[in-house]
């Protein structure tokens, strides 16, 4: 197979429909900051049990409301669920809520490397 040829499979692969497009991009544009990385972080670190926004401030050594303008950017984006407790409120990772992102990132990943099988074989 020739490389014009391989091109034109590789090109051939499934795309993203216009909707699951905007959908990536919502997630990744949310997620492509230090503070929320850091809140997934430690959202993760959780094990599945809430973490209350309270905790947040001092373990981010940030303000409350720069803490709760991110948690309120990952809550919109669906990747953090929020509850109310009082005063206080919690919250928790969505389950599953990355997994396209980690399917489309894996994909990506896998079709870099069979390029690179590719072009190794040729060259």
């Amino acid at each position: 197979m020739n490389e014009s040829t391989h091109m034109t499979k590789t090109l051939k692969q499934p795309s993203l429909s216009d909707a699951e497009a905007e959908r990536l991009e919502e997630i990744l544009s949310t997620i492509a900051d230090r503070t929320r990385l850091h809140i997934l972080s430690i959202a993760l670190r959780s094990e599945g049990e809430p973490v209350c926004a309270c905790k947040l401030v001092p373990e981010l050594g940030l303000t409350q409301p720069t803490v709760s303008y991110h948690l309120k950017q990952l809550a919109q984006a669906g990747l953090l669920e929020r509850e109310p407790r009082g005063a206080f409120t919690f919250y928790r990772l969505v389950p599953g809520a990355l997994k396209g992102v980690a399917l489309f990132i894996g994909a990506l990943d896998e079709m870099a490397r069979k390029e690179r099988r590719y072009e190794r074989a040729h060259n």
